[in-house]
Order: structure tokens, then C-alpha cells, then sequence
């Protein structure tokens, strides 16, 4: 699901990057995979910073960052800093949480936000 999302992410950088929306993505993959996500990211003209955890995947990296859904899972933040939407496949419960397919329409409205 996240590499089939992932050109959308890279689409949303490049259309909404000129309004002020900032991605930057932390990628799952084992930290040995370091070569193989640069290849990923590079072949797909990633222009937004990427981290690849420590963590891999699993347990680990759930609880370090805090992702309280299905991954893909984005947080949406104002242009103040403020945590303001959260998006997985599966949001019930999840605090701020809403259907990935509101994303684009979150990002409109927050960037419509005067500072």
C-alpha cells in the first residue's frame, strides 16, 4: 500500500510544494535496504526529504512514531506546527483521524489558512 500511494505523495510535493505544503516521508524498509530506497526514491524524482529508520519494520517503529492506523499513515500539520488531521485506510479511532480520500481536500483547506 505505501509504494502504491507513493506517487500521489510525490505529486501532492510537486503540485502543493509552491503554496507552502512540505512532505518529507519515513520509509519502513530495514536500514540495510539503504541502497535499495535510494533507488526507489531516485527513480521516482523524489524531491522531499526521506528517512529510513533505525527501527525496520515492526513493533518498533509503530510505537516510535506513533502511527495509530494502517501505513500508508500521514499527518497533516498547520502552518503553525499543530497537528491537524491524520490519515490511514482504517482512521476509526485514531485522534484527528479521517479516510485517506479527504487528504487532498485537508491540504486545500489548510493552505487557504492565513498564518
Amino acid at each position: 500500500p505505501c509504494v502504491q500511494q507513493f506517487p500521489h505523495t510525490v505529486e501532492l510535493s510537486r503540485l502543493q510544494g509552491p503554496q507552502g505544503f512540505t512532505v518529507f516521508s519515513v520509509s519502513m524498509d530495514e536500514p540495510e535496504s539503504e541502497l535499495e530506497v535510494g533507488v526507489f526514491l531516485a527513480k521516482r524524482n523524489v524531491d522531499f526529504d526521506s528517512l529510513l529508520t533505525r527501527y525496520g519494520a515492526g513493533a518498533e517503529f509503530v510505537n516510535a512514531f506513533n502511527i495509530r492506523g494502517d501505513v500508508p499513515f500521514y499527518r497533516l500539520y498547520d502552518r503553525k506546527g499543530a497537528l491537524r488531521f491524520c490519515f490511514s485506510a482504517e482512521p476509526d479511532g485514531i485522534e484527528n483521524g479521517e479516510p485517506m480520500e479527504m487528504m487532498d481536500r485537508r491540504i486545500k483547506e489548510l493552505l487557504s489558512e492565513v498564518p
